[in-house]
């Protein structure tokens, strides 16, 4: 039962700590400031929250108790019915209106399922830091650690300083993988294709450590003639404004980009992936040396370890140095 009553005689508002009162909200205040009741306002509705005075003596400021007012301001940040923000003191509105205040006015982690929100971008980056996975010099949160070790690999925190060796070409890049997808993306100035690359790591002495098996197996008389796709202007897709790829319909905002699709493994028609992993322990099978290469150098399965795998990568990289395009 509440400690209130009205009385229809008199017309007023009776608190049973014998004080009357002829409106609700003057009870209500009362009821809130006295330390001699233990109410609390939610959005206009009285909540009893304390079972005692001394829970509720934090409301005179004459005696402010600091284990009531910690434990006061923990309910609050911690109740669904208040919008309370530990750093400004404030109740809001609702839950939403409190969201809004922490992205206006403090810094909510923006990791996925993490519900932190630190005071300040100070405090955001030093726990960045410590729970997630986080580019200190970038600030910047990542998915997982695997797309963190791809952003560290990349040309943001990695030199260019591995030349093209081909003629007439000379660009720098950040690993071996991204030189070898340049030869097999046919922009090299040299006029290397994946065809031609893959023909040289066939015939070449070191390319058995990386090669598929299951090729070597194949009578090479009995395989089908490569065939190259080229696109033109005519493949420009007035709808979507992109170019369009006759055979899977993917979009392209560039030409270029559309015979670089073109040239890739995806409409190859092969049914045996060329390249494999040659730690036997993962004997993963990839399409071009690229891929391989890549998956050499993020270490993912250890095979980066052996002196034999990083001999036989550096002997097909100086080897293509010979081809003549």
């Amino acid at each position: 039962m509440p400690p209130w009553s009205y009385d229809s005689d008199y017309e007023d508002w009776d608190c049973d700590c014998g004080k009357n009162f002829k409106r609700f909200d003057s009870l209500q205040q009362h009821l809130e400031a006295s330390n001699a009741h233990n109410y609390c306002s939610i959005r206009g509705a009285l909540v009893k929250l304390f079972a005692t005075q001394e829970q509720r003596s934090h409301l005179c400021p004459s005696r402010p108790s600091r284990r009531v007012w910690n434990a006061y301001q923990a309910h609050r940040a911690n109740s669904s019915n208040h919008g309370w923000c530990v750093f400004c003191e404030v109740d809001h509105a609702d839950k939403g209106v409190l969201n809004e205040h922490f992205h206006q006015c403090h810094s909510p982690c923006p990791a996925v399922g993490c519900s932190q929100v630190l005071d300040g971008n100070d405090g955001l980056h030093e726990h960045a830091r410590q729970s997630h996975p986080y580019c200190v010099e970038c600030r910047r949160i990542f998915l997982n650690h695997n797309n963190l070790n791809a952003h560290m690999n990349s040309s943001t925190h990695r030199p260019a300083n591995i030349p093209c060796p081909l003629r007439n070409c000379g660009r720098m890049f950040i690993s071996r993988a991204a030189l070898v997808l340049h030869w097999e993306s046919s922009t090299c100035k040299s006029g290397m294709t994946r065809q031609a690359l893959d023909a040289h790591i066939r015939s070449h002495e070191a390319g058995r450590a990386v090669l598929n098996p299951r090729l070597l197996l194949t009578d090479s008389t009995n395989q089908p003639a490569t065939t190259t796709y080229r696109a033109t202007e005519r493949a420009w897709n007035h709808e979507a404004q992109a170019y369009e790829c006759y055979f899977c319909h993917s979009l392209f905002n560039s030409l270029a980009g559309l015979n670089q699709h073109l040239a890739s493994p995806k409409h190859s028609g092969s049914a045996i992936k060329t390249y494999r992993c040659p730690n036997l322990d993962c004997r993963r099978e990839l399409s071009t040396l690229s891929g391989l290469v890549q998956h050499i150098e993020l270490g993912s399965c250890g095979v980066q370890r052996f002196d034999q795998v990083k001999n036989a990568m550096d002997a097909l990289v100086r080897g293509a140095r010979s081809l003549t395009i």
